[in-house]
Protein backbone atom coordinates (compact mmCIF):
# COMPACT_ATOMS: atom_id res chain seq x y z
CA UNK A 1 0.00 0.00 0.00
CA UNK A 2 1.40 3.39 -0.56
CA UNK A 3 1.79 6.28 0.84
CA UNK A 4 -1.03 7.72 -0.78
CA UNK A 5 -3.65 4.68 -0.58
CA UNK A 6 -2.62 4.99 3.52
CA UNK A 7 -3.69 8.76 3.39
CA UNK A 8 -7.27 8.85 1.66
CA UNK A 9 -7.76 5.62 4.22
CA UNK A 10 -7.12 7.73 6.51
CA UNK A 11 -9.11 11.00 5.18
CA UNK A 12 -11.82 8.13 5.37
CA UNK A 13 -11.55 6.73 8.39
CA UNK A 14 -11.82 10.55 10.12
CA UNK A 15 -14.73 11.16 7.52
CA UNK A 16 -16.40 8.09 8.94
CA UNK A 17 -15.75 9.34 12.63
CA UNK A 18 -17.62 12.73 11.41
CA UNK A 19 -14.35 14.61 12.84
CA UNK A 20 -14.44 16.92 9.48
CA UNK A 21 -11.84 19.18 10.71
CA UNK A 22 -9.25 16.69 11.40
CA UNK A 23 -9.75 15.69 8.10
CA UNK A 24 -9.75 19.63 6.45
CA UNK A 25 -6.68 19.78 8.74
CA UNK A 26 -5.08 16.32 7.03
CA UNK A 27 -5.52 17.58 3.67
CA UNK A 28 -4.55 21.24 4.22
CA UNK A 29 -1.34 19.86 5.07
CA UNK A 30 -0.71 17.90 2.87
CA UNK A 31 -1.93 20.38 0.08
CA UNK A 32 1.12 22.99 1.20
CA UNK A 33 3.98 20.46 0.38
CA UNK A 34 6.43 21.65 -2.29
CA UNK A 35 5.51 18.48 -4.50
CA UNK A 36 2.41 16.44 -5.11
CA UNK A 37 1.74 13.99 -7.89
CA UNK A 38 -1.43 16.10 -10.12
CA UNK A 39 -4.01 13.07 -9.55
CA UNK A 40 -3.36 13.28 -5.57
CA UNK A 41 -3.76 17.39 -5.71
CA UNK A 42 -6.81 16.99 -7.87
CA UNK A 43 -8.38 14.06 -5.78
CA UNK A 44 -7.13 16.20 -1.96
CA UNK A 45 -8.72 19.49 -3.44
CA UNK A 46 -12.11 17.63 -4.30
CA UNK A 47 -12.36 16.84 -0.66
CA UNK A 48 -11.38 20.02 0.36
CA UNK A 49 -13.55 21.90 -1.65
CA UNK A 50 -16.77 19.21 -0.71
CA UNK A 51 -15.52 19.37 3.03
CA UNK A 52 -15.31 23.17 2.85
CA UNK A 53 -18.57 23.95 1.72
CA UNK A 54 -20.06 21.30 4.07
CA UNK A 55 -18.43 22.79 6.96
CA UNK A 56 -19.61 26.42 6.05
CA UNK A 57 -22.58 25.84 5.68
CA UNK A 58 -22.86 23.98 8.65
CA UNK A 59 -23.81 27.06 10.62
CA UNK A 60 -25.71 30.34 9.70
CA UNK A 61 -22.64 33.20 9.01
CA UNK A 62 -22.68 36.26 11.05
CA UNK A 63 -22.73 39.53 9.62
CA UNK A 64 -18.82 39.91 10.75
CA UNK A 65 -18.17 36.49 9.29
CA UNK A 66 -20.23 37.78 5.76
CA UNK A 67 -18.36 40.93 5.49
CA UNK A 68 -15.15 38.49 6.10
CA UNK A 69 -15.83 36.20 3.51
CA UNK A 70 -16.33 38.47 0.93
CA UNK A 71 -12.75 39.45 -0.03
CA UNK A 72 -11.15 36.18 1.19
CA UNK A 73 -10.60 33.44 -1.99
CA UNK A 74 -13.53 32.66 -4.72
CA UNK A 75 -15.01 29.63 -2.80
CA UNK A 76 -15.30 32.04 0.87
CA UNK A 77 -16.84 34.66 -1.78
CA UNK A 78 -19.60 32.43 -3.42
CA UNK A 79 -20.50 30.66 0.39
CA UNK A 80 -21.31 34.75 1.24
CA UNK A 81 -22.67 35.53 -1.61
CA UNK A 82 -25.22 32.20 -1.27
CA UNK A 83 -25.65 33.66 1.95
CA UNK A 84 -26.66 37.26 1.44
CA UNK A 85 -29.72 35.93 -1.48
CA UNK A 86 -31.04 34.51 1.42
CA UNK A 87 -31.30 37.98 3.83
CA UNK A 88 -33.34 40.86 3.42
CA UNK A 89 -30.45 42.54 0.99
CA UNK A 90 -31.93 46.28 1.39
CA UNK A 91 -30.08 45.51 5.18
CA UNK A 92 -26.44 44.77 3.55
CA UNK A 93 -26.71 47.50 0.98
CA UNK A 94 -23.47 49.28 2.18
CA UNK A 95 -21.18 46.07 2.39
CA UNK A 96 -22.63 44.81 -1.03
CA UNK A 97 -21.75 47.67 -3.00
CA UNK A 98 -18.19 47.96 -1.33
CA UNK A 99 -17.85 43.95 -2.75
CA UNK A 100 -19.28 45.03 -6.04
CA UNK A 101 -16.66 47.81 -6.70
CA UNK A 102 -14.09 45.71 -5.46
CA UNK A 103 -11.28 43.52 -7.46
CA UNK A 104 -13.74 40.83 -6.72
CA UNK A 105 -14.63 37.33 -8.22
CA UNK A 106 -16.84 38.25 -11.01
CA UNK A 107 -18.83 34.69 -10.76
CA UNK A 108 -20.06 35.94 -7.41
CA UNK A 109 -21.03 39.76 -8.14
CA UNK A 110 -23.00 38.81 -10.51
CA UNK A 111 -24.77 36.20 -8.37
CA UNK A 112 -24.66 39.19 -5.71
CA UNK A 113 -27.03 41.43 -8.40
CA UNK A 114 -28.93 38.60 -9.59
CA UNK A 115 -30.15 38.46 -5.66
CA UNK A 116 -30.52 42.85 -5.50
CA UNK A 117 -32.40 42.21 -9.21
CA UNK A 118 -34.78 39.14 -7.34
CA UNK A 119 -35.23 41.48 -4.33
CA UNK A 120 -36.21 44.48 -6.11
CA UNK A 121 -33.85 46.51 -4.80
CA UNK A 122 -34.90 50.27 -5.42
CA UNK A 123 -31.55 52.36 -4.45
CA UNK A 124 -28.81 52.76 -7.09
CA UNK A 125 -25.81 50.60 -6.76
CA UNK A 126 -22.10 51.13 -8.26
CA UNK A 127 -20.61 48.46 -9.45
CA UNK A 128 -16.84 48.07 -11.05
CA UNK A 129 -15.75 45.61 -13.73
CA UNK A 130 -12.98 45.14 -16.22
CA UNK A 131 -12.36 49.02 -15.89
CA UNK A 132 -15.80 49.89 -16.19
CA UNK A 133 -18.06 51.47 -13.46
CA UNK A 134 -21.74 50.96 -13.43
CA UNK A 135 -24.80 52.46 -11.96
CA UNK A 136 -27.69 51.00 -11.96
CA UNK A 137 -31.16 50.11 -10.14
CA UNK A 138 -31.57 46.37 -9.85
CA UNK A 139 -35.65 47.06 -9.44
CA UNK A 140 -35.36 48.32 -12.97
CA UNK A 141 -32.93 45.60 -14.31
CA UNK A 142 -33.91 42.62 -16.13
CA UNK A 143 -32.81 38.69 -14.83
CA UNK A 144 -31.07 36.77 -17.35
CA UNK A 145 -34.08 34.68 -18.17
CA UNK A 146 -36.44 38.08 -19.41
CA UNK A 147 -33.66 39.85 -21.72
CA UNK A 148 -34.60 39.72 -25.21
CA UNK A 149 -31.76 38.44 -26.17
CA UNK A 150 -31.83 35.34 -23.89
CA UNK A 151 -35.53 34.66 -25.38
CA UNK A 152 -34.84 35.62 -28.95
CA UNK A 153 -31.41 33.52 -28.75
CA UNK A 154 -32.69 30.31 -26.83
CA UNK A 155 -36.02 30.31 -29.69
CA UNK A 156 -32.86 30.20 -32.32
CA UNK A 157 -30.81 27.19 -30.21
CA UNK A 158 -34.52 24.98 -29.56
CA UNK A 159 -35.30 25.31 -33.82
CA UNK A 160 -31.53 24.19 -34.02
CA UNK A 161 -31.44 20.85 -31.79
CA UNK A 162 -35.36 20.46 -32.61
CA UNK A 163 -34.62 16.77 -32.58
CA UNK A 164 -31.93 16.76 -29.74
CA UNK A 165 -33.21 17.61 -26.21
CA UNK A 166 -30.27 16.68 -24.69
CA UNK A 167 -28.48 19.44 -26.59
CA UNK A 168 -31.20 22.06 -25.78
CA UNK A 169 -30.98 21.17 -21.83
CA UNK A 170 -27.16 21.61 -22.17
CA UNK A 171 -27.52 24.90 -23.96
CA UNK A 172 -29.98 26.42 -22.41
CA UNK A 173 -27.36 26.19 -18.91
CA UNK A 174 -24.56 28.01 -21.13
CA UNK A 175 -27.03 30.37 -22.49
CA UNK A 176 -28.07 31.51 -18.85
CA UNK A 177 -24.46 31.66 -17.84
CA UNK A 178 -23.54 33.81 -20.34
CA UNK A 179 -26.61 36.32 -19.63
CA UNK A 180 -25.83 35.92 -16.03
CA UNK A 181 -21.92 37.17 -16.45
CA UNK A 182 -22.85 40.19 -18.52
CA UNK A 183 -24.68 41.76 -15.37
CA UNK A 184 -25.92 44.22 -14.82
CA UNK A 185 -26.40 44.38 -19.16
CA UNK A 186 -28.34 42.71 -20.82
CA UNK A 187 -28.26 40.90 -24.22
CA UNK A 188 -30.50 42.61 -26.44
CA UNK A 189 -32.59 41.11 -30.07
CA UNK A 190 -29.86 42.65 -32.13
CA UNK A 191 -26.92 39.97 -30.44
CA UNK A 192 -29.37 37.38 -30.07
CA UNK A 193 -28.20 35.59 -33.05
CA UNK A 194 -24.30 35.74 -32.52
CA UNK A 195 -25.06 34.57 -28.98
CA UNK A 196 -26.77 31.47 -30.34
CA UNK A 197 -24.38 30.66 -32.80
CA UNK A 198 -21.55 30.96 -30.23
CA UNK A 199 -23.46 28.67 -28.10
CA UNK A 200 -24.18 26.14 -30.59
CA UNK A 201 -20.61 26.30 -31.70
CA UNK A 202 -19.18 25.63 -28.09
CA UNK A 203 -21.53 22.76 -28.24
CA UNK A 204 -20.60 21.19 -31.20
CA UNK A 205 -16.86 21.12 -30.39
CA UNK A 206 -17.83 19.39 -27.18
CA UNK A 207 -20.21 16.50 -28.40
CA UNK A 208 -17.14 16.27 -31.63
CA UNK A 209 -14.74 15.88 -28.83
CA UNK A 210 -16.72 12.46 -27.12
CA UNK A 211 -17.36 11.24 -30.55
CA UNK A 212 -13.10 10.84 -31.18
Amino acid sequence: MSYYDELFLKIDDLLKNKDQKKALDLIEEELKLPYIPKDIEVKLREYYNDLFLKDSFSHELSDEEIEDYLFKDEMHQLIAVNTLADKNLRNYLEIAEHYLCSEAFVNAKVLLVESLIRQEISTEIRMSEKGMEYCFIPKYLLLPEESDGFIEALKIIEDYYLKEPSKIIFSKELLYKECLLALPISYTIEESTKLAHNIIEYIEKCFDGEEE
